[in-house]
């Protein structure tokens, strides 16, 4: 019994194989990556051009120069090299598995895509960003030409599962660093505040339903740290607004002229430190002292 068991699962085997190499001998290379822009356009709603597509005899699909672009919502994002490698068995079932590595400018995204083609969803994503450009940022948070700049790369891992029964909600975890960030064009009720540099950020927290839950969200330098906690809109969601819900607590460690800002618009504890809300929305948060709550 077992002995026909392994000739079936070695016949299975050898005609994948066969299978891949025929498709990697006669596929158009053209017609290959219209296919691909045309699938990555239905799924994300992204514009996509790809200038080079090639896919092995394991059926590894190699794309160099995917551009993908939303022009109602100023959105672009560039990738350089992107390699898929599917598992075969995958393949013949509805949620199917992708294994990715991604590199954009000197950084990297490898991970797992989950894609159900039953519904035509992203249904998990699995990733480590490695060395990413915080150009990433600014391209979903902008909302318009006073949005705030960051500059900087960012390393951390994200696990992401979205629900097909409640289109929209989604769970998960996330954590990134940044090292050397600097952030400039900040404002809060009409107020420019100065721009800050070699910052360490550190970002926790959770993706519950239709918001982001944040455990920790801390910026630090030699001048002072800053400690938010709270929720925000979904990453993705940002632009169409959403609530600001995070409670901002901020220690000064020098006299730094930059701060002066922040302390007059912010409560003082009795430990020292500075207090408020941030409520309002991305594009226009705004700032409540505690007392006022």
């Amino acid at each position: 019994m077992g002995s026909a068991i392994n000739k079936y699962i070695a016949s299975i085997i050898l005609f994948l194989l066969f299978l891949t190499l025929f498709l990697y001998l006669t596929f158009p290379t053209e017609a290959l990556k219209k296919r691909v822009e045309a699938e990555i356009e239905k799924s994300t709603g992204f514009n996509a051009q790809i200038s080079k597509i090639a896919i092995s005899p394991f059926l590894e699909l190699n794309i160099n120069g995917l551009d993908l672009e939303k022009k109602e919502k100023d959105i672009n994002l560039n990738i350089d090299k992107l390699k898929l490698k599917p598992s075969l068995f995958s393949l013949m079932l509805d949620r199917k598995s992708f294994p990715f590595n991604a590199e954009i400018g000197e950084g990297k995204i490898h991970g797992t895509l989950v894609y159900a083609s039953k519904s035509n969803k992203l249904n998990s994503v699995r990733a480590d960003i490695i060395n990413i450009h915080t150009d990433l940022i600014t391209t979903f948070t902008k909302s318009g030409v006073d949005s705030p700049e960051f500059d900087g790369s960012i390393n951390g891992k994200i696990n992401i599962v979205f629900k097909d029964r409640r289109p929209g909600d989604a769970s998960g975890n996330f954590n990134f660093v940044s090292k050397n960030m600097s952030i400039k064009n900040l404002k809060f009720e009409g107020l420019k505040l100065p721009g800050y540099n070699d910052l360490l950020v550190n970002l926790n927290g959770k993706i519950e339903r239709k918001k982001t839950v944040i455990d920790e969200l801390s910026f630090k330098n030699k001048d002072f740290d800053l400690m938010l906690i709270g929720s925000m809109p979904l990453l993705w969601d940002i632009r169409k607004g959403g609530k600001l819900d995070l409670s901002l607590n901020l220690n000064i460690n020098s006299d730094a002229a930059k701060m002066g800002l922040l302390q007059a618009i912010m409560k003082k504890e009795t430990d020292g430190s500075l207090s408020a809300k941030i409520a309002g929305t991305p594009s226009k948060p705004k700032f409540i002292k505690s007392e006022k709550l």
